[in-house]
């Protein structure tokens, strides 16, 4: 069932001015003659108290948000289901783009070319030797298959990165994995010499570094990151938590982007993340690219524009899949597992399509395809240990078999 935050669309319907009232005495005498009048003048009174009521209600939560927020020195947008995404924290001046398109308002190169990405490796002094050959092949691949690719936020990584070299057990103390990692707020890679491959090294520096940014800009911190920084805030309950939305899906993204860097096709330590990415992309139209330079704000508007009635929902359900992983949690919650995250988005996204009169023949075709194009016959969760798989040939069974369970009601039939 889909989840309204309510006050937000009323907020919506009245800066539109389409709210009109018609007088219920007049309307039901029209009906039913005058011998109506006194139930109606009942009605009507009734109606009118909870109508009031209402608005009370709506700006009394209203106001208590704008003051929390403002409590707490943080500027906001709703994302619907109680969540908004924090535009700007004011005490610490930190703004969060929404977009690239609104980092570049920040910076004075605003489309730099491959050749400039060349360049900037070629003069950076803390990227050498095999390190160089590597990301200079990874940068070639790029631009030979994903030159649509935003290349602005690498630029500006790739005039201050630098590569620092630390023991797995220091990495491990830090990040609670063994790997390497991107500080972005001060450029540094941060990778075991020991260990590190070409695939490492690309998934930090261009799976990350083209999307993942952090500058000064006049006294001012501006960032931009495909995941969202969030509030979850529910004043019915008295809850609310800081949420990084869309964090695994931005480590799916920098393994995509390692995949073409570096010819992969067998994936890296985040499938189940890069490949429910992929998935989400492909139904929704959104391009890896587009996803790079939008994040989730704009994969969670075209989830709607595609029919997905709880786009957060699935997005958390990858978040939580990881977070697990990371903690070492052997019982995987069932709604976070693969399977069940991606059979319950295909039939959300052919719920309402079935409930409309698309033909289920073709919306089965379209889900068909989708999982014909992954690189994978087993999709696997866990960095080290596998946690949750599931073979894609059990997702396309169970998904297409719910098509044709649903009825016109968007049920399934038992």
């Amino acid at each position: 069932m889909n989840k309204i935050n309510f006050y937000e669309n009323f907020d919506k319907i009245l800066k539109n001015k389409k709210i009109k009232l018609v007088p219920l005495t007049l309307a039901i005498s029209l009906l039913g003659g005058c011998g109506y009048k006194e139930k109606a003048d009942k009605m009507e009174s009734h109606v009118m108290t909870s109508y009031t009521n209402f608005i009370s209600e709506f700006y009394r939560k209203k106001n208590t948000l704008d003051c929390y927020f403002e409590q707490w020195g943080f500027e906001y947008e709703g994302l619907g289901e109680n969540y908004y995404r924090i535009k700007k924290d004011c005490k610490n001046n930190i703004i969060y783009c929404a977009s690239l398109d609104e980092f570049k308002n920040y910076v004075d190169i605003k489309n730099p070319t491959f050749d400039d990405i060349r360049n900037l490796l070629a003069q950076n002094s803390n990227i050498s030797g095999e390190y160089q050959e590597w990301l200079l092949e990874g940068i070639n691949n790029l631009e030979e298959n994903a030159p649509d690719l935003e290349l602005v936020a690498l630029y500006y990584n790739l005039k201050r990165i630098s590569i620092v070299e630390k023991t797995t057990k220091e990495i491990v103390e830090k990040i609670g994995t063994s790997g390497a990692y991107f500080k972005v707020e001060t450029g540094e890679v941060v990778i075991n010499p020991e260990t590190v491959s070409r695939y490492t090294l690309c998934h930090e520096i261009l799976g990350h570094g083209i999307s993942d940014i952090e500058i000064d800009s006049n006294g001012t911190t501006v960032h931009y990151m495909p995941n969202c920084k969030a509030l979850y805030v529910n004043l019915d309950t008295a809850e609310y938590k800081g949420e990084n939305i869309g964090l695994s899906l931005e480590e799916g993204k920098a393994d995509l982007i390692s995949d073409i860097a570096t010819n992969c096709t067998s994936g890296g330590p985040y499938d189940a993340q890069a490949e429910q990415l992929r998935i989400f992309n492909e139904v929704t139209n959104t391009s890896l690219a587009d996803f790079a330079n939008n994040g989730v704000i704009g994969l969670i508007n075209n989830m709607k524009k595609s029919d997905i009635d709880n786009p957060l929902i699935y997005i958390s359900n990858v978040d939580c899949l990881l977070e697990a992983t990371r903690k070492i949690n052997l019982d995987i919650p069932t709604e976070y597992t693969i399977k069940h995250n991606i059979v319950e988005f295909f039939k959300d996204f052919a719920d309402d399509k079935v409930e409309n009169g698309t033909d289920k023949e073709e919306i089965k075709e379209t889900i068909s395809k989708v999982l014909a194009h992954s690189n994978y016959i087993w999709i696997n969760a866990g960095e080290t240990f596998v946690f949750d798989s599931v073979s894609v040939e059990t997702l396309k069974q169970e998904s297409l078999s719910n098509i044709d369970k649903l009825d016109n009601n968007k049920q399934l039939i038992k």
